[in-house]
C-alpha cells in the first residue's frame, strides 16, 4: 500500500523535518523542495547517511529506499533520537557589501578633516 500528499505550508520558523524513518519499513519516500529565485538551502541529516539531491531548475529531490523500521525496545531513547530525518533549513540570499577603510595620513581614514 502506498500514498502520496502534497503540503503547502507558511511556517513561523523557515525548517522543516522529513521524518522518514518509523516503525514500519519505507520502501521508498521522496522529499521534494522549491524554492523562489533569490532562497537557498542548507540540509543537514541525522542518524541516517546522506543523501545527495536530483536537481532540476530550482527544484531539489531527495529519496531515500529500503529504510528499515524501527524495533521498539525496553528502555530505548525516544524514537526521533533514533530515527532517521533530513532538516531543511531556508534562508533568502543576503548580498553581503563590504565596506573597506580608506588609507589617509592617519592610516585609515577615520577623523580626518579637510
Amino acid at each position: 500500500m502506498g500514498y502520496e500528499y502534497e503540503e503547502e505550508e507558511q511556517p513561523f520558523v523557515l525548517q522543516d523535518v522529513w521524518h522518514f524513518q518509523e516503525s514500519n519499513p519505507v520502501r521508498e519516500a521522496h522529499y521534494t523542495l522549491q524554492l523562489p529565485s533569490g532562497w537557498e538551502y542548507k540540509v543537514t541529516w541525522m542518524n541516517y547517511p546522506e543523501a545527495k539531491p536530483a536537481q532540476s531548475g530550482n527544484q531539489s529531490q531527495w529519496v531515500v529506499s529500503e529504510v528499515k523500521g524501527i524495533k521498539h525496545e525496553n528502555n530505548m531513547p525516544p524514537w526521533q533520537g533514533v530515527a532517521g530525518q533530513m532538516i531543511v533549513r531556508f534562508s533568502h540570499r543576503v548580498v553581503r557589501r563590504r565596506t573597506r577603510a580608506f588609507r589617509t595620513g592617519n592610516k585609515w581614514g577615520f577623523g580626518t578633516r579637510g
